[in-house]
């Protein structure tokens, strides 16, 4: 099964509890972590810094991916003129990177050859317990198995065949984001998640195989 990996990446902002270098000390790791538990696979890093990197640093990440993309997005702008939340900013910035990134692979045909893409958050890392067959069911979004009423969104899957659905999906999350933040109010992305994404088309997947530290707690999590 050849694989691809979206991963996105923040070094330089202002969210969380780490400086530049220690999240691109994590960055690096996720990469080879990719490297060792999925040989072959190719990796786009998502790069959403608030702070532009120079490029020097650009260069250095792009030496370690198959793609290498910068993130601008006119929802991002709307973001930035009035103070939200963490999550928010991190959800909405996601939701932007991943949507542009897809639809360019949609248009100049970027997957071919790819059964199964992947989304995995920067600064984690692939453990043993990672499994390539566990995110294979045909024609489904393969995740962690939903927490109440919401998904954890550090990795999640989704058959190559969706690639096209997934983009429109992932719109549609961008446009009701745009209007709860028109209105003031906060987006979660595993709620999107769990509302969007049909469970006739979601596989659970009960253990990942995934570690690593959020940005907000510094505290270990492993899924």
């Amino acid at each position: 099964m050849k694989s691809a990996f979206l991963v996105t990446s923040a070094i330089r902002t202002d969210l969380g509890i780490y400086d530049a270098a220690t999240r691109l000390r994590q960055t690096m790791a996720t990469l080879a972590s990719i490297r060792r538990r999925a040989p072959g696979a190719s990796i786009a890093l998502l790069e959403m810094s608030t702070i532009p990197l120079d490029e020097e640093l650009s260069d250095h990440l792009a030496g370690f991916a198959d793609w290498y993309v910068t993130v601008s997005h006119p929802i991002l702008e709307t973001l930035r003129a009035a103070p939200r939340s963490d999550g928010t900013l991190k959800a909405v910035t996601e939701l932007a990177g991943l949507h542009l990134f897809l639809d360019h692979v949609c248009r100049q045909h970027l997957f071919a050859g790819i059964d199964r893409v992947f989304k995995l958050s920067g600064r984690y890392v692939l453990t043993d317990d990672f499994e390539l067959s566990r995110f294979a069911p045909p024609k489904r979004y393969a995740l962690k198995r939903p927490d109440s009423d919401r998904h954890s969104t550090r990795l999640w899957a989704f058959d190559a065949a969706l690639i096209a659905d997934a983009r429109e999906r992932i719109a549609r999350m961008l446009d009701e984001s745009a209007e709860r933040l028109a209105a003031g109010l906060d987006v979660d992305l595993g709620d999107l998640m769990f509302r969007h994404l049909p469970e006739t088309q979601k596989q659970a997947i009960a253990i990942l195989g995934i570690q690593g530290y959020p940005g907000a707690l510094g505290e270990l999590i492993i899924e």
